[in-house]
């Protein structure tokens, strides 16, 4: 089963839209870009319009799924943010994948909804982003280590 998503980015006036995940590869099509990235993880898209901004973190398929026009296939929405709350993800997340070196993509998506009430909350300081990387970042290392452990 091919477990990617097919983010199309529309050459519009009315809106930008940005997609942040686990990138696989980058078409174009006529004016639109076509994002495909792997929809094993969460993925974050970035919706600005003229007066507003709007933030989800999507995932792959569970209760209730959605449909957008811009979004190939059936999603769920784990966090939606707008306004300065948008504002603190995306900086929030300028810092955590420098720090983590692109690999919080791969994190679960309960880092993402943490994240995302620390943003809404204003607490989302370095002090509490480090706590954060450091508790997926040790659970993705031992999942990891486990999941290339050699069976008896």
């Amino acid at each position: 089963m091919d477990n990617t998503v097919v983010v199309r980015i529309p050459k519009t006036k009315n809106y930008t839209l940005y997609a942040e995940g686990s990138l696989c590869r980058i078409d174009k099509d006529g004016e639109d870009h076509l994002i495909t990235l792997d929809f094993s993880h969460p993925i974050i898209l970035y919706y600005t319009f003229r007066y507003h901004r709007r933030l989800y973190v999507i995932t792959s398929p569970g209760t209730p799924v959605l449909r957008n026009d811009d979004v190939s296939g059936n999603f769920s929405i784990i966090a939606q943010l707008r306004g300065r709350s948008f504002d603190r993800f995306k900086r929030s997340m300028k810092y955590i994948v420098e720090k983590t070196e692109k690999r919080c993509y791969e994190f679960p998506a309960a880092f993402f909804w943490q994240l995302s009430y620390l943003a809404q909350a204003g607490k989302n300081d370095r002090i509490n982003l480090g706590i954060l990387i450091k508790k997926y970042t040790a659970q993705a290392d031992f999942l990891r280590a486990v999941k290339n452990q050699p069976v008896f």
